[in-house]
C-alpha cells in the first residue's frame, strides 16, 4: 500500500495537470451521475481540487487547483443560498391543493391529461391552517369546464390555454371565459378549452385531433383566444417529460420540413441516452442550472414556440376564418418578456399583454391575484374579460 501511495504521489508531482483534470472530472461525475445532483457535482469537484492543491506540486498547478476549487465552492455556496432564499420566499409550508372527488385529472393520449367528465369538483388549497381558496369546478360531458352564461345559439368564441383559462381557484361564475360571456351580454357560445398545466402543444393537438371541431359543431367562430406564458416554453420543450401525465403529451419538434410529433414526451425522453437523462434530471433540480438553462436553451425554445403558434394561427384562419389573439402573461420583465413578445409578433398573431392593462388603468396588479397562490381571482378575470369584450367582441 505504501508503494502505491509513493507512486501515486510521484505521478501527481510529475503530471499535475492530468491528475487535476481527472480528479475534478471523476469527483464531479460521481456527484452528477451517481448522486444525481449538481450541488454534489460541484461540491465534490471542489473538494477534489483542494485535495490536490495540498500535495507538493508546482506552484502554478497549485494556484490553478485552488482557483478551480474556489470557483466550484462558490457555485456550491450560491446553489445552497438560492435554495435557502427560495424556501424563505415560499414559506415554511407550501400550499397543498386537494380535489374532491380525486383525481380531478385523468390521463389522455397526446394531450397528457383532461378533467374527469360530468362531475363537480371541490378544489381546496390550504397553506398550513390558512385557506388559500375553496372553489367548485363543474366539468361537462366533453371534459371541459362549463361557462354558465354561454349562449348555445350564438357565434363561437374559443379559449385555449392553461390554468388561467380553466380558472384555477375560482368558481364557475368567476372564470375568464364566463366573464367574457357576461361582458358581451350572453351573445356568444363560449367554449373553455383551458386545462391546468397545458400549453401551446396541447392547444395545437386539440385543434389537430378534431376536439375543437367537435365542440363547435359547425358553428361560426367569431374569435379564438390563446393564453401563453413564459413557462410554456419549458412545457413545450419537454422539461417536464420525466414525471406524471406530462409523459403522455405530444412532443413536437421542429424539423427542416416543419413541425412534427416525435412521440409522447416521456417516450422521447426515454429514448435519450442514460447520460443525457441523468444530466437533465440533475439540472431540473438545480436553482443555478435553472437560471443558466434559460440562457442556453431560450433560442431553441422560442423557435419551437414560434412554430407552434404559427401553426395554430394558420389552422384557425384556414378552418374558422378568424385570427388568433394571444394573451401573453409574463412575470419576468428582465429576460423573457421582450423575447417572447417579439416571437409572438413574428407569428403574425394579435398579442395582448396582460400585465400592462392594469398599469394603464392605474390599478395595483397584485391586488387582483389570489393571495398565496398567484392565479387571478374573480376581479382579475372580470377586468381582463371586459377588456377582451371591448377590444375584440363588440364590433
Amino acid at each position: 500500500m505504501s508503494t502505491i501511495r509513493v507512486r501515486l504521489r510521484a505521478g501527481v508531482v510529475a503530471y499535475p495537470w492530468s491528475f487535476l483534470l481527472a480528479a475534478v472530472l471523476l469527483a464531479g461525475g460521481i456527484g452528477l451521475f451517481g448522486i444525481n445532483s449538481l450541488l454534489a457535482c460541484v461540491g465534490l469537484a471542489a473538494a477534489a481540487a483542494f485535495a490536490l492543491a495540498i500535495l507538493p506540486i508546482r506552484p502554478l498547478a497549485r494556484n490553478v487547483a485552488i482557483s478551480i476549487g474556489t470557483i466550484l465552492a462558490c457555485l456550491a455556496v450560491a446553489e445552497m443560498a438560492l435554495y435557502a432564499a427560495k424556501g424563505s420566499h415560499t414559506g415554511d409550508a407550501s400550499a397543498v391543493v386537494r380535489h374532491d372527488p380525486a383525481p380531478m385529472f385523468l390521463p389522455a393520449p397526446l394531450v397528457g391529461w383532461l378533467p374527469q367528465a360530468s362531475t363537480t369538483v371541490r378544489a381546496l388549497s390550504r397553506q398550513g391552517d390558512r385557506t388559500i381558496y375553496d372553489a367548485l369546478y363543474t366539468i361537462d360531458a366533453d371534459r371541459r369546464r362549463v361557462v354558465p352564461a354561454s349562449n348555445p345559439d350564438g357565434e363561437v368564441v374559443i379559449f385555449l390555454g392553461d390554468s388561467f383559462v380553466f380558472g384555477d381557484g375560482v368558481n364557475d361564475d368567476e372564470t375568464l371565459p364566463q366573464q367574457v360571456a357576461l361582458a358581451t351580454g350572453g351573445r356568444f357560445r363560449i367554449v373553455n378549452f383551458g386545462v391546468s398545466g397545458h400549453s401551446a402543444s396541447q392547444a395545437l393537438t386539440r385543434l389537430e385531433n378534431g376536439a375543437v371541431d367537435a365542440a363547435i359543431a359547425g358553428g361560426k367562430v367569431r374569435q379564438v383566444f390563446l393564453w401563453f406564458d413564459d413557462d410554456h416554453l419549458l412545457r413545450d420543450g419537454g422539461d417536464y417529460a420525466h414525471f406524471g401525465h406530462w409523459r403522455l403529451m405530444a412532443q413536437y419538434e421542429l424539423t427542416p420540413g416543419g413541425l412534427r410529433i416525435a412521440g409522447p414526451a416521456g417516450a422521447v425522453r426515454d429514448g435519450r441516452s442514460w447520460i443525457v437523462r441523468r444530466t437533465m434530471s440533475a439540472v431540473l433540480r438545480s436553482e443555478i442550472a435553472f437560471i443558466a438553462r434559460r440562457v442556453l436553451r431560450v433560442s431553441r425554445q422560442l423557435a419551437l414556440a414560434e412554430a407552434l403558434l404559427s401553426q395554430i394561427r394558420r389552422t384557425v384562419r384556414e378552418r374558422y376564418g378568424c385570427d388568433l389573439v394571444v394573451l401573453y402573461w409574463s412575470n419576468d420583465r428582465l429576460f423573457y418578456h421582450d423575447r417572447v413578445a417579439a416571437m409572438i409578433a413574428r407569428t403574425g398573431s394579435t398579442m395582448l399583454a396582460i400585465q400592462p392593462l392594469f398599469a394603464q388603468a392605474g390599478l395595483a396588479f397584485e391586488d387582483f391575484l389570489i393571495p398565496g397562490d398567484g392565479h387571478g381571482g374573480g376581479r382579475f378575470h372580470r377586468f381582463v374579460g371586459e377588456e377582451l369584450a371591448l377590444r375584440f367582441l363588440r364590433r
